[in-house]
C-alpha cells in the first residue's frame, strides 16, 4: 500500500520518529489507525444511542461492545429511576439556575465579569 500525504504531515510523521518515539514510519501510521478506529467506534456508538445503526454499521460493532454498552446505559437509566423513587430528583431548570450562578461566582473570583455561553 503506497500513501502519499502533504508535506507537512511527512514532517510531522518524520519528526515523531526522529523523537525516538517510534521505531519506523509504519509504526506511526499503524497508531494514527488505531487511533482513528477508536474514533470511529465512538462515532457508531454515539449514532446508536441517538438514531440507531445500519444493518452494515451494526456489524461494524461486536455484539460484545453492544452488549457492554447497552448494560451501561440500563445501570445509568436505572440509578436514575432509583434516585427519583428516594426523592432525590434535581429540577432542570432549579439545576442550571444553580450551574449559572456557580460560573458566574467562578467568572467573579478569576477577575471576568463575563464568561461567553452559547445562547
Amino acid at each position: 500500500m503506497n500513501v502519499s500525504v502533504t508535506p507537512e504531515l511527512e514532517q510531522f510523521v518524520q519528526s515523531l520518529v526522529a523523537s525516538g518515539r517510534y521505531h519506523s514510519v509504519s509504526e506511526v501510521f499503524r497508531d494514527g489507525l488505531r487511533l482513528l478506529e477508536q474514533v470511529e467506534r465512538q462515532r457508531l456508538l454515539e449514532k446508536w444511542l441517538v438514531e440507531g445503526l445500519t444493518p452494515d454499521e451494526q456489524s461494524k460493532l461486536s455484539p460484545d461492545l453492544l452488549k457492554e454498552a447497552r448494560s451501561r446505559i440500563e445501570a445509568k437509566i436505572q440509578e436514575g429511576l432509583d434516585a427519583l423513587d428516594g426523592g432525590q430528583a434535581v429540577d432542570g431548570n432549579g439545576f442550571f439556575a444553580r450551574l449559572k450562578a456557580r460560573l458566574d461566582k467562578a467568572a467573579t473570583a478569576h477577575g471576568s465579569s463575563r464568561v461567553k455561553r452559547r445562547t
